[in-house]
């Protein structure tokens, strides 16, 4: 699950080293809910500690080649609106080793600017980052939906 979070005309999105910009969020651990997962996902890459989960926005079905032959991989990530109090105590970022070294900050940015970044990785880059193509269709949505 992942988190689309509005403010003014910015979302709160995650930028790696290289200039890709991501919606925060991840899975759920067994047995925890899927809603305290999200809080959590926010508290750690963000350091956003008041995340209030919305409505549902969008779902994306990836489809891939497996490592095993003949195989599917697919995973399916779930978009929810969030709200967090502006100004609300934040703490620092707990990032999973993989997240550290892509150098993933919290930034405010605008859905047509995160867009073209990530677009313009996609054409000069040769290693595409797993979820480029999906979270800059999102993204796309996103920007339809407040025209």
């Amino acid at each position: 699950m992942r988190a689309v979070v509005p403010r003014a005309s910015t979302l709160l999105l995650l930028r790696s080293r290289t200039g890709a910009y991501k919606f925060p969020g991840g899975g759920a651990g067994t047995g925890e809910d899927v809603f305290a997962a999200l809080a959590r996902e926010l508290r750690e890459e963000c350091g956003v500690t008041d995340l209030r989960v919305g409505r549902h926005f969008i779902t994306a079905v990836e489809r891939s080649c497996a490592q095993e032959a003949g195989r599917v991989f697919e995973m399916t990530s779930r978009y929810y609106w969030c709200s967090t109090v502006e100004g609300a105590l934040r703490v620092p970022q707990r990032l999973e080793a993989y997240e550290d070294d892509l150098g993933l900050t919290p930034v405010w940015v605008a859905p047509e600017a995160a867009i073209a970044g990530n677009r313009s990785l996609s054409a000069t880059s040769a290693a595409v980052l797993p979820w480029l193509v999906r979270d800059t269709h999102v993204l796309r949505a996103v920007a339809r939906s407040w025209r």
